[in-house]
C-alpha cells in the first residue's frame, strides 16, 4: 500500500462525500455512445458530487478539448488508466482549463493528454483563479506559446500529484509547469522530464509564486531543472528511465527506474505510471484501487 502513501487526506474526505446515493455517474465512451457524446457534454450535464467515468479509448474532436469544469465540485475519470484514455487535442487548443474558482472538490485523474496546443499559457491544463486536485496523468508532447508546456496555473493553489509530465514545450518559460501570481499550489510525487523547450518547473513574474515542492523528479528538461518554492524534501534529478524513448508515448517505468517505490527517496510510486517494459504493468494491477478512491 505504499503507492497510495501520497493520497492526502483531502481526497480521502472527498471520497466519503461523493459517496452518497444522490451522487450520478455520466459515463462517457470515445464513439459517443454513452451518457453524454463528449467529455464537455458530460460536465454539463452532471450536478454537485457526480461522476464522469470516461471509458477507455483516443478522444478527439469538439468537446473533447478545451473542456471546462465550469466551476463544478466533479471527479472526472477514466475507468482503465491513462494508459489506455487518451485525450489527443490534435493542436486545436488545451485539453482542460479550470477558470470558475474550482476547489479540491474537482478532481482530474487517470488520463494521457497530448497534442495541446496554445498560443495563451498551459499546453495541456490551464488552472486561472481555481484549484482543483489533477493527478495520475501523463502530459506529453503538448506547446505552449505563453508559459507553461504542460500546466499554467495563475493565482491559483491546485494539488498536482502523481503526474508524468514529459516532452513537453513552451516559447517562453515552464517547459513542464509554470507558477505566476502568488500562486501557492502542492506539487507532489510527479515526474516532469525532457521539456524540448523551457525549464521542468518554474515560478515567475511578480509577485511571486510559492508551490510546495516534494517528492518529484525533475530531469532532463532543455532549460535546466532548479525547482522554485519550499523544497519540502524528497525532490530529484535523475534519469526516471522510461520504458519508451521519445515520441513512444511509453511512460511506464522500466524495474529499475529511480521512480520505482522501492528505489525513490520517498519511498512511494513518482509519476503516473509504474512498471511495464516487459511485465505486466503495475498500474494495471493497482487503477482499480486509484478509481475506487473517487467513486
Amino acid at each position: 500500500m505504499r503507492l497510495f502513501k501520497c493520497i492526502s487526506i483531502m481526497v480521502v474526505l472527498l471520497v466519503v462525500a461523493m459517496g452518497s446515493a444522490s451522487a450520478a455517474t455520466w459515463y462517457v465512451t470515445w464513439d459517443g455512445s454513452g451518457d453524454a457524446p463528449n467529455l464537455q457534454a458530460a460536465i454539463d450535464s452532471t450536478a454537485l458530487g457526480d461522476t464522469v467515468l470516461v471509458a477507455p479509448g483516443t478522444y478527439t474532436g469538439t468537446g473533447n478539448f478545451e473542456v471546462d469544469f465550469r466551476g463544478k465540485a466533479i471527479v472526472v475519470i477514466s475507468e482503465s488508466g491513462a494508459s489506455d484514455t487518451i485525450i489527443d487535442c490534435q493542436g486545436n487548443g488545451r485539453a482542460f482549463i479550470f477558470q470558475s474558482g474550482e476547489g479540491l472538490n474537482s478532481v482530474l485523474c487517470g488520463f494521457a493528454i497530448t497534442n495541446g496546443l496554445t498560443s495563451g499559457a498551459g499546453g495541456a491544463i490551464f488552472c486561472d483563479n481555481s484549484s482543483p486536485e489533477i493527478c495520475y496523468n501523463v502530459i506529453y508532447g503538448n506547446h505552449a506559446g505563453g508559459h507553461g508546456g504542460g500546466i499554467a496555473v495563475r493565482k491559483a493553489s491546485p494539488v498536482i500529484r502523481n503526474n508524468t509530465i514529459a516532452h513537453n514545450s513552451t516559447d517562453r518559460q515552464g517547459g513542464g509547469i509554470t507558477f505566476q501570481s502568488k500562486s501557492m499550489p502542492t506539487i507532489s510525487c510527479n515526474i516532469i522530464a525532457f521539456a524540448t523547450l523551457g525549464e521542468g518547473v518554474v515560478c515567475v513574474g511578480e509577485p511571486n509564486s510559492n508551490p510546495t515542492m516534494s517528492c518529484n523528479n525533475v530531469f532532463g528538461n532543455a532549460g535546466g531543472d532548479v525547482l522554485c518554492g519550499v523544497d519540502a524534501g524528497g525532490n530529484e534529478s535523475v534519469d526516471p528511465v522510461f520504458c519508451g524513448g521519445l515520441g513512444s508515448g511509453n511512460y511506464y517505468l522500466q524495474e529499475d527506474s529511480p521512480c520505482q517505490p522501492i528505489a525513490a527517496a520517498c519511498g512511494v510510486l513518482i509519476g503516473a505510471l509504474g512498471s511495464g517494459c516487459s511485465t505486466v504493468p503495475t498500474e494495471q494491477s493497482t487503477w482499480g484501487a486509484i478509481k475506487a478512491r473517487f467513486e
